[in-house]
């Protein structure tokens, strides 16, 4: 039995010495309960001996008695054995290992707390301090003056792990590898969560006051030891540990957020050094174009966003990830390879944008860096044409709206009123870039081109409201005028090869302009036009353009619409506009096209300016949001007929058709 129990405790030594590294051999190689297997086998066999001596005296009864004692501790034996056998296999086991290492660091983080709980609270009755702050702040006190040996012996817990994980990688055994990286960041996050509300924030005068914690220390310290089992990963393309080191250090950063500092919760050096530490991870994939790294990275920049929102700083942490977000994606946009990255990139960032909508309110500081990054992002991701990216594209433009509109009425909240005018500013930075880059057809970037009719519906409502501020109006009828001055943001027909990009803009605003019209907004309804007819006249004055006419014609025979509702509506003012601008237009098209003069009895066909839209190209169900496709006629003929249009067409050419003959007349007689 002995030899057994020896021979079980021989193989624990060598599974020991073989799999482990030298410090923990003495925590795993010996084990207490073999070690009293061992203890009562030797008893038991000392006692077997004695009764055998003892057998050889006694008479019949009493050997009887002897007999069944003995067979007794046979049994027990035999049972202590399988004990042991059991016992051994269960140590053997690498879970059974990261178990017991992991319910001794928790105990000696518990420990520490308790304490620190403790001292402190035998400083503050001696010092008379009773309030919760004071509590807290000695707490911390005693952690960074007479715990700090017990701290940085976690640090030198944190190597022996990394040991153990680079030996299990160096045997390929990448299983038990995974247990201890897994336990190695798990240190961190327990003790990093046992220090939420003890942690105390000072100022380094030499780095010019920036704020530093000694939980932000321990975090930094721990993240420097575990850098190099990233670096190692990444240069070996080893994808599931890169995998799972990312998802891993997401889980410190998110750790460190509930870090709540003493003195000034709203900062937290704790998180700011852990997202730099993270940043650095994608910094470093980025110059490697590792395509795993940076799938993984996306997302979790995604799920750190989610818990960062749900929090005050001081420093807006949002600005951090929508700048990696957009690093991401402009690394991803460019290559067919990281198709998978861009996807999940914009993903990531549509998913971070729609979170922060649903926020009672975005702030003018939140603006500014979802103006700086968002618009860029939507136009990278539009390089090369994905069906999956322009799913989530299109999502995101439906829903821009849809959280700041919600519940809207009469009795709308002064917060509502600045989130829809942020909102409305987001908006339009990104129609000013997709008009810059001309960006109008691709189907991602359609359902945010039709904010440009989603957006001023809205407003109107709220500059139609008599318990709205004066000074939100104001606002409004700004953002409503750089609204209306698109057009000059869109490029120089010189450079424009596709027409249709130009005119899904352009058609846009002309449907926006036809709202303001039937609101009654005319303000804004002239702006919109005068910014088209200026593109328009532009456009066929170029030398160099080499866009088709009929393009322009197409966008010039669209304003008629708006002409024909303001002229049904009473509008004189914006009817006599539209008419103005036709006659205009038509003479700087003859004039171009026909140097010699336009005599229509000569042409082929009519003049293209008189051609218009057939009345079966207009359709529109008339509800929600507005459709894709449809073109200016579409609202108007769910307004307006047939001969609205019919009598405004007369109303343009009436006693001009007189004037251009005797005009022709004369130019012929001149050329005689």
């Amino acid at each position: 039995m002995l030899a057994i129990v020896f021979a079980f405790t021989s193989q624990l030594i060598s599974r020991s010495n073989e799999a482990l590294s030298a410090r923990f051999y003495k925590s795993f190689a010996r084990d207490t309960r073999i070690d009293l297997s061992y203890i009562l086998l030797g008893a038991i066999t000392v006692i077997e001996f004695v009764l055998g001596i003892i057998n050889s005296k006694e008479d019949n009864d009493t050997k009887v008695i002897l007999l069944r004692v003995g067979l007794l501790l046979l049994l027990l034996s035999v049972m202590i054995l399988y004990y042991s056998y059991t016992r051994l296999i269960r140590l053997m086991n690498n879970d059974q290992l990261v178990l017991m290492l992991a319910k001794k660091y928790k105990k000696e983080i518990d420990e520490m707390n308790y304490l620190a709980k403790r001292i402190s609270r035998i400083l503050n009755i001696k010092h008379n301090k009773t309030s919760d702050k004071d509590k807290r702040a000695m707490q911390a006190c005693v952690y960074t003056t007479q715990l700090h040996s017990k701290v940085n012996n976690l640090q030198n817990h944190l190597d022996g792990l990394i040991e153990l994980y680079s030996v299990s990688k160096e045997k390929k055994d990448t299983y038990t590898a995974y247990n201890w990286l897994r336990l190695a960041f798990n240190l961190i996050i327990v003790y990093t969560l046992s220090r939420k509300y003890n942690t105390s924030i000072k100022y380094n005068l030499k780095a010019g006051l920036i704020s530093e914690s000694d939980v932000a220390a321990f975090i930094q310290a721990s993240l420097e030891k575990m850098y190099f089992i990233w670096e190692k990963a990444l240069a070996e393309n080893d994808v599931v540990t890169i995998r799972k080191y990312i998802r891993h250090i997401q889980d410190v950063v998110i750790a460190s957020l509930d870090v709540q500092h003493i003195e000034r919760p709203e900062e937290n050096p704790a998180y700011h050094t852990a997202i730099y530490n993270f940043t650095e991870v994608i910094e470093n994939s980025i110059k490697q174009k590792n395509v795993d790294a940076l799938f993984e990275a996306s997302d979790a920049l995604n799920q750190i966003a989610k818990k960062t929102l749900q929090s005050k700083h001081r420093v807006d942490p949002i600005e951090n990830i929508l700048k990696y977000l957009h690093k991401i994606i402009a690394q991803a946009s460019g290559s067919e390879d990281m198709h998978p990255v861009l996807k999940n990139g914009i993903d990531s960032l549509a998913s971070v944008c729609n979170q922060i909508f649903i926020q009672d309110e975005l702030t003018d500081r939140r603006l500014r860096i979802m103006q700086k990054y968002v618009p860029d992002c939507i136009v990278l991701s539009t390089i090369n044409d994905h069906g999956l990216v322009d799913i989530t594209l299109t999502m995101f433009g439906d829903n821009i709206f849809t959280y700041a509109s919600h519940g809207i009425g009469d009795n709308i909240s002064e917060n509502q009123i600045k989130k829809i005018i942020n909102i409305s500013k987001l908006t339009i930075s990104i129609l000013k870039r997709l008009a810059i880059s001309s960006i109008g057809m691709l189907n991602g970037v359609q359902s945010m081109n039709r904010n440009i009719l989603v957006m001023p519906g809205l407003l109107f409502k709220i500059l139609a409201n008599d318990k709205v501020d004066e000074r939100y109006k104001q606002e409004i009828k700004r953002l409503l005028s750089e609204l209306a001055t698109l057009p000059s943001s869109l490029p120089k027909l010189e450079t424009v090869k596709d027409f249709d990009d130009i005119e899904e803009f352009l058609d846009k605003l002309l449907q926006s302009s036809l709202i303001g019209v039937e609101n009654n907004q005319l303000d804004y309804s002239g702006k919109v036009l005068s910014s088209i007819f200026k593109y328009l006249e532009d456009a066929v004055n170029s030398k160099d353009s080499k866009v088709n006419i009929m393009g322009l014609l197409r966008v010039v025979n669209k304003t008629k619409t708006i002409g024909a509702a303001a002229q049904s509506l009473g509008y004189e003012g914006i009817s006599k506009a539209v008419i103005k601008f036709i006659r205009g237009f038509e003479e700087l098209y003859h004039n171009k096209y026909f140097p010699d003069g336009f005599d229509e009895n000569k042409q082929y066909t009519l003049s293209p300016l008189f051609l218009r839209s057939d009345q079966d190209t207009a359709y529109d169900s008339g509800v929600g949001l507005p459709s894709y496709v449809d073109d200016t006629h579409a609202p108007f003929y769910r307004h307006h007929g047939q001969s609205a249009l019919d009598k405004f067409e007369k109303s343009i050419w009436r006693n001009v058709k007189k004037k251009k003959q005797q005009s022709n007349q004369g130019h012929s007689s001149q050329n005689s």
